[in-house]
């Protein structure tokens, strides 16, 4: 055996229980763990110490996982009424189906829009319905703030493109109900949120 298939022996469990926790469907775990497999292989070479061989392979198993829910969000951002049982958006506890959610909005009888908002984690929606101005922005955007970004796949600089140049493109009339705290309208955050400074610059 090599080198790297003795280590990767020792570190499999590891790689395999971290992967397959993140994602919850056999099949895509499989595909990933493949990927990230390859890649180590790849990138061998590039390993300074194998005592650090566990977090380094781990490193590739969480990018390899961030690529997959940001694969996976980009395809919900479409209409409600296109969305299937498949469609998945990540969570604290791994990948969820929206399903349910489609059920529920199409029980309200109204027109909305889900649209993708990653920072605070990679998978973060909001709901707009458009013919009432109304916006469910969940844990992307809060009353003069944002969702916290120290979470497994939040990054600042998405999270801020994210309310910039997808909410605050909305009429300033929006009222916004957000996960947590008070409800207020897309005008005053765009004027008051801390990331208002921020309007037509791209960050991530």
């Amino acid at each position: 055996m090599s080198r790297f298939e003795d280590l990767l022996a020792e570190e499999r469990p590891s790689v395999e229980r971290y992967v397959r926790f993140r994602l919850h469907l056999a099949e895509d775990a499989e595909d990933c763990l493949q990927e990230i497999y390859l890649t180590a292989y790849h990138k061998f070479a590039q390993l300074r110490s194998e005592a650090s061989f566990k977090a380094w392979i781990l490193g590739i198993a969480r990018n390899k996982c961030n690529d997959y829910f940001r694969k996976k969000a980009r395809q919900l951002e479409i209409p409600v009424d296109l969305l299937t049982v498949r469609d998945v958006t990540e969570g604290r506890e791994g990948v969820t189906e929206t399903e349910t959610v489609r059920e529920t909005l199409e029980l309200l009888g109204k027109t909305w829009r889900v649209i993708h908002t990653p920072g605070h984690t990679a998978g973060c929606l909001c709901y707009y319905i458009e013919d009432e101005d109304l916006l469910f922005s969940g844990d992307t955007l809060f009353q003069e703030s944002v969702g916290r970004t120290d979470l497994p796949t939040a990054r600042p600089g998405e999270i801020i493109d994210s309310v910039v140049n997808k909410l605050f493109v909305l009429p300033d009339d929006t009222k916004v109900y957000p996960g947590h705290g008070g409800s207020s309208r897309i005008g005053h955050e765009k004027q008051y949120n801390i990331v208002a400074r921020y309007r037509g610059q791209r960050r991530s």
